[in-house]
């Protein structure tokens, strides 16, 4: 089954291009921190139930566990400049630069002006010409380290005189059915959910819920309780809950429920993932 979930195998991948023509979407999640800049196009975005309409300027500051995606809306060209990059990346820094991470927890867009948003596109590019570079470089991590620094803190710098006008947030291209059923998931993580319980709670036919879900989002019910479940776990195993205890907390029946659910989305085992961490 597909969960859209991307993994990279290197400590950065940094991109910056055009789509030209008219996508689906499907929400997904991935191991690393990403960084989405949007400069033109007409597309919403989507993290964690909530669709944001972006305008030039607009970073996405997306963590491990966001839920996200892109919809590109119209056959207008579809220009980003995007960076994953791993944490390990920077823990050779001094212990106290971390908190160039913390961001990701509390906010998830910001606003860059022109000048910050030609810096990021500049970074973006360096970065990928780097990691296009086969041989070895003399510096080439280091130089990575300090072109994924500068953007760390250029970002921590704006977020902090960066006032939103949250007017752009809509669900308005979400039907309110969808709107509701995103909702009701995101609301009872700690329950039993499935199709037949979504059917119960709205009293519709669960075929119905499911194609309408789909067509919108592209993934099935199913595949969003799991990415949503998975999510939650990963954020509770961060906070040094227990396998056993985030097993029972997010209602899975017993821990090998658990623990291939979570391998399906994530490539690991809960045990392995807590000791990724380390």
């Amino acid at each position: 089954m597909n969960y859209n979930i991307e993994h990279f195998a290197s400590n950065t991948l940094s991109s910056h291009g055009n789509t030209e023509e008219t996508m689906h979407f499907a929400p997904h999640l991935h191991n690393h921190y990403e960084l989405n800049l949007f400069i033109s196009g007409d597309i919403s975005f989507f993290i964690d139930g909530e669709l944001f309409k972006p305008t030039k300027g607009d970073l996405f500051l997306i963590n491990s566990t966001r839920i996200h995606g892109p919809k590109i809306l119209s056959k207008s060209s579809y220009e980003r400049a995007i960076i994953h990059f791993s944490s390990k990346l920077i823990q050779l820094i001094p212990q106290e630069s971390l908190d160039l991470l913390k961001i990701f927890e509390t906010k998830n867009m910001i606003h860059l002006n022109q000048a910050e948003t030609q810096t990021f596109i500049q970074i973006t590019d360096k970065l990928q010409n780097l990691e296009e570079i086969n041989q070895e470089l003399f510096g080439k991590n280091i130089l990575m380290q300090v072109y994924l620094i500068e953007i760390l803190i250029l970002i921590n710098q704006t977020a902090t005189n960066c006032n939103l006008d949250e007017s752009f947030l809509t669900n308005d291209e979400l039907s309110p059915i969808v709107s509701q059923i995103i909702h009701l998931i995101q609301e009872n993580l700690d329950q039993t959910l499935s199709l037949n319980t979504i059917e119960k709670k709205l009293n519709m036919n669960k075929h119905y819920l499911n194609r309408l879900f789909k067509a919108e989002l592209g993934i099935s019910i199913y595949q969003f309780i799991q990415l949503n479940k998975i999510s939650l776990a990963k954020k509770l195993l961060y906070q040094g809950i227990s396998v056993t205890e985030v097993c029972e907390q997010l209602a899975y029946k017993d821990y090998s429920t658990f623990a291939r659910a979570f391998k399906r989305v994530t490539e690991l085992s809960p045990t392995n993932y807590v000791k990724s961490m380390l």
